[in-house]
């Protein structure tokens, strides 16, 4: 398995603080940490003994590199064939369009069958043909004015791309999947729902809140039963949406002063963060989720009170919304940090 050396880095440091706590508390006697920061073998992985030295070596730096450019690569190269037929657009046809993405996403299920071995290298040839496939979708839509609006593109990309994602193994394809989905559903809103009837309690962020959501939950149970999918990268990006879509609405549906506790702008937002905060402090502990909980937190508190400030005075508006700020992250800084060393114990 690779190691990236951030990982190797943050599983040392992890470690070592872990070390000192106990420590600190007296669990630990002087002798037990002087057994502790002896390695057990000159050879030792840094993620298994944390007290050899954590910095990469040079085989680190070429495989991250690698892995690195491998994903690069299969940007470039699905970015590569897009450019190439808009450039030249005016003098291809049909057939050359359409066909040049064809082949790239022949290409890339071909390295797909043949890269089995190559886990990496195999998921990268996916990603490259997941994005083919929206390309083509665009072109044959362009090329033969379908009349198909965006709504309707993202919505089929989002299925086209389905057997691409499904025979992956990284969380990348599936988050990919997940934010093309999220604008597919933005769109339809807008376009379809949004001018024929919104209710105030209902509108474009709930829908894409409520949709990442799901996907969380569905995430989180997935992760228990695949190995992959344990990883904790998709949670936290699926969380992170849902809770930026809530935040900015309670804080654009906070326009009046007056009305800026009102149900139907902070009562979606309440909710989900209270949910959230509960399920990643007792149930499936999670800090950086109880970050994300506490930086949403600040950004609607502040908004609101600065904005409750600033029409009472203009400077009170300045100096108090920065001193709620400054106060707010020092006391959530200060509870996360209580909270890991709590866990840690």
């Amino acid at each position: 398995m690779l190691h990236f050396p951030l990982q190797r880095w943050y599983t040392a440091a992890t470690q070592r603080s872990r070390i000192a706590d106990w420590t600190e508390a007296g669990h630990l006697t002087p002798a037990a940490r002087r057994a502790l920061d002896t390695p057990a073998s000159p050879n030792t992985d840094p993620l298994v003994d944390p007290f050899v030295d954590p910095w990469p070596t040079a085989p680190d730096w070429r495989a991250a590199l690698n892995l690195g450019l491998l994903w690069l690569g299969a940007l470039l190269a699905g970015v590569g064939v897009i450019m190439f037929i808009a450039a030249n657009w005016e003098r291809a046809g049909p057939m050359l369009k359409i066909g040049g993405m064809e082949v790239l996403m022949l290409v890339c299920a071909i390295a797909a069958v043949l890269l089995r071995g190559h886990e990496a290298a195999r998921n990268a040839a996916l990603l490259t043909g997941a994005l083919a496939t929206g390309g083509l979708l665009a072109l044959v839509g362009q090329t033969y004015q379908t009349g198909a609006d965006t709504a309707v593109l993202f919505a089929y990309w989002s299925l086209t791309m389905l057997p691409w994602v499904l025979v992956g193994t990284t969380p990348v394809l599936w988050l990919l999947w997940a934010t093309v989905l999220s604008f597919a559903t933005w769109l339809a809103v807008t376009t379809y729902v949004m001018p024929a009837y919104v209710p105030k309690s209902f509108d474009v962020f709930i829908a894409v809140a409520a949709l990442n959501l799901v996907l969380l939950a569905v995430w989180e149970w997935a992760g228990t039963r695949i190995r992959w999918m344990s990883h904790r990268i998709g949670p936290r990006y699926l969380a992170a949406i849902a809770l930026a879509m809530l935040s900015y609405r309670a804080i654009a549906m906070g326009n009046d002063v007056h009305d800026v506790f009102a149900l139907p702008g902070w009562g979606p937002w309440v909710l989900v963060v209270a949910v959230l905060g509960v399920v990643y402090y007792r149930l499936r502990q999670d800090l950086m989720m109880l970050a994300l909980v506490a930086l949403s937190v600040l950004m609607v508190v502040n908004w609101s009170g600065t904005r409750i400030m600033f029409e009472e005075d203009f400077v009170l508006g300045l100096v108090g919304g920065a001193v709620l700020a400054i106060a707010q992250a020092a006391a959530y800084t200060g509870a996360l940090r209580a909270i890991g060393k709590r866990w840690r114990a």
